[in-house]
């Protein structure tokens, strides 16, 4: 990568489109190859069942979860879903910010843009 080359993180619900056909995944696969050679583009991907398919794309799926996570969620999948499902989302995000940051910081520059879709309620953990 030359030093005036944006590096740019995607965050990808899955990986690769050959297996998780959707928008999302559609859109950052043509963006990961017309970005070849021009910018330094890294793809993370969510979705446990992602495949890192080159050099580039990052599982989100290979941090260990600590102590404190796994009882959270033991409690979180034994309560009643009308009290917990509330509380499951919002730590579910909590988990996948955490998971994201894992990989950040296994990408050796600071990225220049991190894009990942709102829909998700990803921005909001990251932060």
């Amino acid at each position: 990568m030359s030093k005036d080359q944006l590096k740019i993180v995607y965050i990808s619900p899955a990986w690769p489109l050959q297996k998780h056909a959707n928008g999302i995944v559609t859109y950052i696969d043509s963006i990961n190859h017309a970005m070849h050679g021009k910018a330094d583009v890294s793809v993370i991907a969510l979705s446990a069942n992602s495949i890192a398919t080159s050099d580039n794309i990052y599982l989100a799926s290979d941090r260990k979860k600590g102590l404190f996570e796994r009882i959270i969620a033991k409690v979180l999948r034994g309560g009643r879903e009308s009290i917990t499902a509330k509380l499951n989302y919002r730590f579910s995000r909590f988990v996948m910010g955490k998971n994201i940051n894992f990989v950040l910081t296994k990408i050796a520059e600071s990225p220049d843009i991190i894009e990942v879709e709102e829909s998700f309620g990803l921005p909001k953990s990251l932060i």
